[in-house]
């Protein structure tokens, strides 16, 4: 993300990083779109991401504050409005295997919206 708060997607998802050795620090974006009636914009939400180690232990938790958003003039009664959301993962792997990315939005958990980052000896 950029200090004026604008995002740039330049690539594809990533799904591994392979790392020459441990302990090594990680670090990536992750962009997200949270669509929804006008209603649903009205009040502040809280966007939680969280990261998981290989055993499952919570390593990290990141809270996105969610300002209300008015739709823009024009917007076409009965279409949803949308919000993009970038937020910086960066947390240190000491061990080897899939790290999970999960959310949640104001305490509930979006089974529907996780992944799991693997991290993968160089050979």
């Amino acid at each position: 993300m950029r200090p004026d708060g604008l995002l740039d997607l330049l690539a594809a998802p990533i799904d591994a990083v392979v790392v020459e050795g441990l302990t090594k620090d990680i670090q990536f974006d992750v962009a997200m779109r949270l669509i929804g009636t006008v209603q649903d914009f009205e009040e502040h939400h809280l966007l939680q991401v969280m990261l998981s180690d290989p055993q499952l232990e919570q390593v990290g938790v990141l809270e996105v504050p969610i300002a209300p958003r008015s739709p823009k003039p024009g917007h076409i009664p009965g279409y949803e409005i949308n919000h993009n959301i970038g937020v910086r993962i960066d947390f240190e792997a000491d061990q080897y295997g899939g790290y999970d990315l999960s959310f949640a939005l104001d305490g509930y958990a979006q089974h529907r919206h996780k992944t799991t980052i693997s991290v993968v000896e160089k050979r």
